[in-house]
């Protein structure tokens, strides 16, 4: 296995590990330190030691055929850890959709058209745990989005190819559905 593999698995086995106690707790009242977190090949955290925030961010690249059709991201945090997430994205396919998933299932989306471009920053992390984890997508659309998805007292992930530095279409759906 050539190091860059070895990397990517690494990688993806500590996001899996982050993340999935995140889903995994999603009725669990208690808090935590916020200082764990992951130094993904497509994102970088930084820690406030006061304050325990964490702050990541992940490339995603629908434009690419090697991510096609379910290219995006995700990013999440324990339940009851509220954080803030932030998306910006450009549309290189034809009209379709900006669709935001919860870890619930439910969803939102947004149309984008051709060459287009959209943005948002929403507040995430309730008690209940439903938003304990977010995932962008083009929600089956034509759209080929590409762009970044970034939180402040979260962690990220790209859904892109394994090949590409992200953990996958498959590795996104285990904590939110596409």
């Amino acid at each position: 296995m050539n190091k860059s593999k070895v990397f990517v698995f690494l990688t993806l086995g500590a996001f899996l590990m982050l993340v999935g106690g995140a889903v995994a707790q999603a009725g669990d009242n208690k808090g935590h330190d916020g200082n764990e977190g992951h130094d993904g090949s497509h994102g970088h955290k930084h820690q406030d030691k006061e304050r325990g925030l964490r702050n990541d961010f992940a490339l995603f690249d629908g434009s690419n055929p090697a991510n096609q059709p379910d290219s995006g991201a995700v990013c999440g945090a324990r339940a009851n850890q509220p954080f803030t997430y932030y998306l910006a994205v450009a549309n290189y396919g034809s009209d379709g959709f900006v669709r935001i998933t919860y870890a619930d299932g439910d969803w939102v989306q947004f149309p984008i058209s051709a060459g287009g471009s959209f943005s948002l920053t929403q507040a995430a992390g309730s008690r209940s745990g439903d938003d304990a984890v977010v995932r962008v997508s083009n929600g089956a659309s034509a759209a080929q989005l590409a762009g970044v998805m970034s939180a402040q007292g979260a962690t990220c992930g790209s859904c892109d190819a394994l090949a590409e530095g992200g953990i996958g279409d498959a590795g996104c759906d285990a904590f939110a559905p596409n």
